[in-house]
């Protein structure tokens, strides 16, 4: 896992040791793509993201470093986060 972020589904502890509950990945997190493992502020629209029920297109991602980044799909999806499962 990334030094700054630990998640567990849909658990977030940032690097200042404090956790929520929170939907967005922080910078430097490890998303799991047809490519291979990238961090999550490499990741675009179109990239084929692998989730808990095979591989799928992302359709939007936002956000910035500051606050995290939010992905989006045709539907509720479960993706691989750091190597841990999140509901995006």
């Amino acid at each position: 896992m990334s030094n700054t972020a630990q998640r567990h589904v849909g658990r977030v502890q940032n690097r200042f040791g404090d956790s929520r509950t929170s939907s967005r990945i922080p910078q430097g997190a490890l998303i799991y793509t047809m490519d291979g493992a990238l961090p999550v502020e490499f990741i675009s629209e179109g990239d084929r993201i692998i989730t808990r029920a095979g591989m799928r297109v992302l359709r939007r991602i936002s956000g910035n470093h500051m606050a995290g980044f939010e992905m989006g799909f045709d539907g509720p999806e479960v993706i691989y986060a750091d190597g841990a499962e999140m509901s995006v």
